[in-house]
């Protein structure tokens, strides 16, 4: 019999690298479509372009958003560009929100609550205004990029999942349906070889408000 012909370790490393991109794909592509609306949790969000000083890298000036905006009135940053991200309450009951980034390359990041920072810490009450207290940067890659805000009644932290690429992990409490969903979009082995089991998510439980913007 003719010898078998095994993939050398460069072959199978590319194969896993081209897996993970795909997926990857599917995870944003999922996420980019996910909408959800409830009156009690309408929480909406804006970016405010602002100007810094270079020495101290403090806010010097907020920037008109319309100057940022092109002939079709699709809103354009620059790599190296700041701003911060102002929330709106508009619905009946307080909500806690976390922002979620949508790279033009498929990776997701989860801005707010950031590294050292608790998911109870951004909470707003209705009809009230908000600035987030810290000033994001515009980086690469260039392409269309997507911010997700969620609103839910209870804190939700979503940093845990997406370091462990949504693989099961140990806690003293379950996850909540968002946590378990969100984990999920990951499609990770333990999803793909078992098969992911339903998530229920109350009508109403969660709102999604979705920025879209054009890094150049």
């Amino acid at each position: 019999p003719e010898p078998v012909v095994g993939l050398g370790p460069g072959v199978a490393v590319a194969a896993e690298r081209v897996l993970r991109r795909i997926l990857g794909y599917a995870q944003a592509k999922y996420l980019r479509q996910m909408e959800a609306e409830s009156e009690r949790l309408n929480v909406e969000f804006e970016l405010v372009p602002v100007t810094i000083d270079s020495l101290t890298l403090r806010e010097k000036a907020e920037i008109a958003v319309d100057t940022k905006r092109d002939t079709l009135g699709n809103l354009h940053f620059q790599d190296g560009d700041y701003f911060k991200v102002r929330v709106k309450n508009k619905g009946k009951k307080a909500a806690n929100f976390t922002l979620l980034d949508i790279q033009p390359d498929n990776r997701i990041n989860i801005l707010i609550p950031g590294e050292n920072e608790t998911p109870a810490e951004f909470r707003i009450g209705p009809g009230q205004t908000q600035t987030v207290p810290k000033l994001f940067q515009i980086g690469p890659p260039a392409g269309v990029e997507m911010f997700k805000l969620i609103a839910t009644e209870q804190p939700v932290d979503l940093r845990p999942v997406e370091q462990s690429r949504g693989a099961a992990t140990r806690s003293n409490s379950p996850n909540s349906p968002l946590e378990t969903l969100f984990g999920q979009t990951f499609f990770n082995d333990d999803i793909l070889s078992r098969g992911g089991k339903s998530v229920n998510l109350a009508a109403g439980s969660l709102h999604v408000h979705s920025f879209t913007f054009i890094i150049d």
